[in-house]
């Protein structure tokens, strides 16, 4: 990426209300925003200062610094930017490419749900959490407190999951009443993005509750997890998530796993063309992701990267189990694999390089 040139587009005219160039500067791993007027540039830092986005400017510049952490909150920036204003880019090369383009590398989110988790993962390289309970239940809606001690141990971006129980997509007034409020809670307390699906019962998008939840959520990005790999039509439901403005969506390509599945993330990310990220899900290992990539074009992957450790407790009373699905041995606690991350994060690292 190079600097964008100021084109005769972005000048100024008498009347005409103010306009942002945006440019990225690969040199100093920046994000340049100027605008011709200096109320809208205070306006640009005062976003970036409320998303914890770290830069300096004066007068009608902006820059922001990028960490390779920061693609979600650059994001919120620029979406604040596009309401209400005018953003010019350079006709030659879009200053900001679509979100599921724009970062020549692929990022790697990983399930956690735990602290020690979310901190394993990102020191192996995963560039965003997503964090949730009971992840052998498909995952479900984070305690408030799990939340705010994993925000505050880690430094990329941490969406949560707003699922009030296991089982299908199709909620209860009572539950989405839960699931409304677990939102406004969970953005409070850091989240910077939630991931939710619903569903009606003819195995198309809950439009409705969809809307309400993106309305809700603001800013941050609303990632429609495999709830989608449950419709019954994935391409009009896909451009119903376009319409609603869902940031992402994780898929399997309606398969066991995303191996499996590929032909059809290639299709959605095709009909997708950077309008809404599609994001390659289950099943994703070191030894099969760089073949994932590669034959699906997707530029976001996740994974949970699960292993099963014995903990501390040196006692056990094995004629007692703490629930009814089968499962494994009381002291037997999940953890986040932090090699398989490692691995995965290099592998795709690879397939960048080779093109």
């Amino acid at each position: 990426r190079s600097v964008v040139p100021e084109t005769a587009a972005n000048a100024s005219t008498p009347g005409a209300p103010p306009r942002v160039s945006l440019g990225v500067d690969a040199r100093t791993n920046s994000l340049i925003l100027r605008s011709d007027s200096p109320a809208l540039a205070d306006r640009i830092r005062a976003l970036a200062a409320g998303l914890d986005v770290p830069g300096a400017g004066a007068g009608n510049i902006h820059v922001v610094h990028l960490r390779n952490a920061e693609a979600e909150r650059i994001a919120d920036v620029l979406r604040g930017l596009l309401s209400g204003e005018r953003v010019t880019r350079s006709t030659s090369t879009p200053a900001v490419a679509p979100a599921s383009t724009r970062d020549p590398e692929v990022l790697v989110e990983v399930v956690a749900d735990s602290v020690h988790g979310a901190v394993a993962a990102e020191a192996a390289g995963a560039r965003r959490i997503e964090l949730c309970c009971a992840v052998g239940e498909g995952g479900l809606t984070p305690s408030v407190g799990l939340l705010r001690a994993v925000r505050a141990a880690v430094r990329i971006p941490v969406v949560a999951m707003l699922r009030p129980r296991r089982g299908d997509f199709l909620y209860t007034q009572d539950e989405f009443f839960v699931m409304r409020h677990d939102l406004d809670l969970l953005l409070q307390n850091g989240a910077d993005g939630i991931v939710t699906g619903c569903l009606l019962p003819d195995g198309s998008v809950d439009c409705t509750r969809m809307e309400a939840i993106v309305r809700a959520a603001g800013r941050a990005p609303v990632t429609f997890h495999r709830a989608f790999d449950l419709v019954r039509d994935p391409q009009q439901t896909l451009e119903e998530l376009v319409a609603l403005q869902v940031a992402r969506v994780l898929t399997s390509g309606l398969a066991a796993n995303a191996l499996l599945g590929k032909a059809r993330i290639r299709s959605a990310c095709e009909q997708a063309r950077g309008r809404i990220a599609v994001i390659a899900g289950a099943g994703v290992r070191a030894h099969n992701v760089a073949e994932i990539v590669r034959d699906t074009g997707v530029r976001e992957v996740h994974l949970s990267a699960s292993r099963f450790a014995q903990s501390a407790m040196a006692y056990a009373n094995k004629d007692v189990a703490m629930g009814t699905l089968p499962q494994v041995a009381e002291n037997m606690l999940r953890e986040t694999d932090a090699d398989e991350v490692r691995g995965v994060v290099a592998a795709v690292n690879v397939a960048v390089a080779r093109g």
